[in-house]
């Protein structure tokens, strides 16, 4: 494929020229360009803003995107730089840049691009797929292998260059699952990016927790898919008396969010006893999240602050944790007294 970089595609309203698109580069499914303005593009700039604000938020927003790309459509067309109409296309713009995926095959477009008024991306190919599986290999670096490694993860990709690749593909959730189906943990990480939250049934999320070999995948599952997820309260009670300590963090983890954001309903003191008589003995990972659970409760409730400091400094949990200069201590009476002080110093 010839090098597009300088082409000027051009954005019209009728027979009026509205900007000129220079191209500045792109990635297998989108071009980038450069948005060089007439006088007149200001009349249709606030249906590219609205486009984009509800595109951030598509998943509680889906007919509103629908609605509002609709009349970008509406109000302009796009040309290839030799001046023919691109029968079909998806074009974002964002003050000076703008970036699109555009096709020949209008029916065959729609079909790959539609969002579904369930919220759910319409299909994508297995092409696809094979093209993103390419691009995560490109970004494979040896040296963050090596140091995800020690963290007990099995992936060398660059995780500000991986959430730079998911902010062009933006939501796609049928892509999201066939990379999750890959079991190549920086593909997961991707798709977790890039899924919708709220699709996913509450079998689906139990099922994908126990396929999440790597504590990255498990903690990005957990903080970015399931707290955002309708069934996220019923797995919190399901995995918090699961067997599997890994799987039990998980309800951990949830339990330490409805502490800090909606503790209304559970028992604090009834979670204090179980951490002050499993704590010190858990695995690992079932540990930390609980140790998490203890602070999150000093941190955020006074009428239980003595008694969390009491049980950090007997358990001793973490105590000889190293820390960083100018980072907090996660040994939860340091954490607990440090986040106070940072509260009442507001």
């Amino acid at each position: 494929m010839t090098d597009p970089t300088g082409q000027a595609w051009t954005l019209y309203r009728g027979d009026e020229l509205l900007a000129d698109l220079v191209v500045n580069g792109g990635d297998f499914l989108w071009l980038n360009a450069d948005v060089h303005p007439y006088a007149d593009f200001e009349d249709v700039r606030p249906l590219f803003d609205q486009e984009l604000r509800l595109l951030d938020d598509i998943d509680n927003h889906v007919e509103e995107w629908e609605a509002a790309y609709e009349k970008v459509r509406a109000s302009v067309t796009l040309r290839y730089p030799d001046g023919r109409e691109v029968p079909e296309f998806l074009l974002h713009i964002d003050k000076g840049a703008a970036w699109w995926r555009w096709s020949d095959e209008a029916a065959a477009f729609r079909h790959r691009l539609h969002v579904a008024r369930d919220g759910q991306e319409a299909e994508v190919t297995e092409a696809t797929v094979a093209e993103v599986m390419a691009e995560l290999a490109a970004l494979e670096d040896p040296k963050a292998r090596e140091v995800n490694e020690k963290h007990g993860d099995d992936h060398g990709v660059n995780l500000s260059k991986l959430r730079a690749l998911a902010k062009r593909l933006k939501t796609q959730q049928e892509l999201a699952c066939k990379l999750w189906k890959t079991d190549d943990t920086a593909a997961r990480l991707l798709a977790i990016l890039i899924c919708r939250p709220k699709a996913f049934e509450r079998d689906e999320l139990d099922v994908m927790l126990r396929e999440a070999r790597t504590p990255k995948v498990h903690d990005w599952l957990v903080n970015y898919v399931v707290k955002k997820n309708p069934h996220s309260e019923e797995l919190r009670l399901a995995w918090s008396a699961d067997p599997d300590p890994v799987v039990a963090s998980a309800g951990w983890a949830l339990t330490t969010e409805r502490v800090a954001k909606k503790p209304e309903g559970l028992d604090l003191a009834g979670l204090l006893d179980v951490i002050e008589a499993e704590m010190k003995d858990a695995p690992d990972r079932l540990q930390w999240a609980m140790n998490h659970c203890l602070a999150q409760i000093g941190i955020e409730h006074a009428e239980h602050r003595a008694r969390a400091i009491d049980i950090g400094e007997r358990l001793e949990v973490l105590k000889d944790y190293p820390t960083s200069p100018g980072c907090t201590s996660p040994f939860a009476p340091i954490w607990i007294s440090e986040m106070v002080r940072r509260q009442h110093d507001k």
